[in-house]
C-alpha cells in the first residue's frame, strides 16, 4: 500500500486586486498554516513519510505546478492506495463550459454574480488562470476503484469542486474520491485566528474535531462533529455549512486510511 500527498497552500498572490471579487487585494492569510498543518497530522499521526508528503506554497502553487502535482499524486495508484489532496487557497467560478451545470443567481455581499450557468474553481498563484472543477472530473476519472484519495478543499464556492455525482446509480468506477468542502458552491469560505496564528476555518475545525476523536473517526463522524463544533462555537461563520461529498460506503472509512467501518465499531 502507497500512501501520498500533495498539500497546497496559497497566501501571497503578489498583492494583485480582484475588482470582480471585490477585493483590493488577493492576500489571503492562514492557507501557508493549512497546508502545513495538514502534512504534518498526515506524517505525525497516519504513517504517511515525509518523503511522499509534498507541499505547494505561494509563488510555488501556479496552475501549471498544482494540475502536474495532482498528475504526479495519482500516477501508479493501485488498489488499496490512499492518497490526499488538500488545497487552502481562494476559490471563484467561471462561465460554464461544458454545458453540465444549472443556472443561478448568487448575492455574494461584496458582489453578485449573475444569472447563468458557472463552474466552480480554485485560483493558484497566476490568477486569473483557474483550476474549475471539469478540470478535477477529468483527473479523478482515471481513479480506479480501491484508490482512496481525499480531496480536502478549503476554499470559497468549494461544494461540488469535483463535479462528482455520487449517488448509488453512478458507476463503480467513476466518482471515487472524497470530497471535504469549506463550504458549498453558494457560499464564501472564512479563516480564523487561534491565539494569534490564522488558519481557514473549515482546516481548523477538521483537525480540531480529528485530534479530539484521537485520530481515529470516519468521514461521516469527522463531517458531523465539525458542523456540532461550529455550531457550539461562537464565530461569524456558523453559516459556512462546510460539505462532505463522496460514495456512502466511502464516508465509512477511517479517514486517511483504507479501512472500513466495521459493524459495532464506535467512531
Amino acid at each position: 500500500m502507497t500512501k501520498k500527498a500533495l498539500c497546497i497552500g496559497i497566501d501571497d498572490y503578489g498583492n494583485q486586486s480582484a475588482p470582480e471579487m471585490g477585493m483590493t487585494t488577493l492576500n489571503l492569510h492562514g492557507c501557508v498554516n493549512d497546508a502545513h498543518d495538514w502534512a504534518n497530522l498526515l506524517v505525525r499521526n497516519y504513517d504517511f513519510s515525509v518523503g511522499d508528503v509534498t507541499l505547494l506554497t505561494d509563488a510555488d502553487a501556479t496552475r501549471a505546478n498544482i494540475l502536474k502535482g495532482i498528475k504526479s499524486l495519482l500516477a501508479g495508484a493501485q488498489r488499496g492506495d490512499v492518497l490526499v489532496l488538500t488545497n487552502s487557497s481562494h476559490g471563484f467560478f467561471t462561465k460554464d463550459v461544458s454545458g453540465d451545470e444549472k443556472e443561478d443567481e448568487i448575492d455574494c455581499g461584496s458582489f453578485t454574480r449573475p444569472s447563468g450557468r458557472y463552474d466552480e474553481a480554485i485560483c493558484p498563484y497566476d490568477y486569473p488562470k483557474l483550476i474549475i472543477d471539469d478540470e478535477f472530473r477529468e483527473l479523478f476519472d482515471g481513479i480506479g476503484s480501491g484508490v482512496y484519495l481525499t480531496f480536502i478543499a478549503d476554499a470559497c464556492f468549494s461544494g461540488s469542486l469535483t463535479d462528482g455525482d455520487f449517488s448509488k446509480r453512478s458507476p463503480q468506477n467513476r466518482y471515487n474520491e472524497i470530497l471535504l468542502t469549506g463550504t458549498t458552491d453558494h457560499h464564501m469560505s472564512g479563516d480564523t485566528k487561534v491565539d494569534g496564528r490564522p488558519n481557514g476555518f473549515m482546516t481548523y475545525h477538521a483537525i480540531k474535531v480529528i485530534r479530539d476523536a484521537g485520530y481515529r473517526l470516519t468521514y461521516d463522524r469527522l463531517h458531523k462533529n465539525m458542523l456540532t463544533d461550529i455550531q457550539n462555537g461562537d464565530s461569524k461563520y456558523k453559516d459556512q455549512n462546510p460539505g462532505l461529498e463522496a460514495k456512502e460506503e466511502h464516508k465509512k472509512l477511517y479517514v486517511f486510511t483504507n479501512e472500513f467501518k466495521k459493524l459495532g465499531d464506535e467512531a
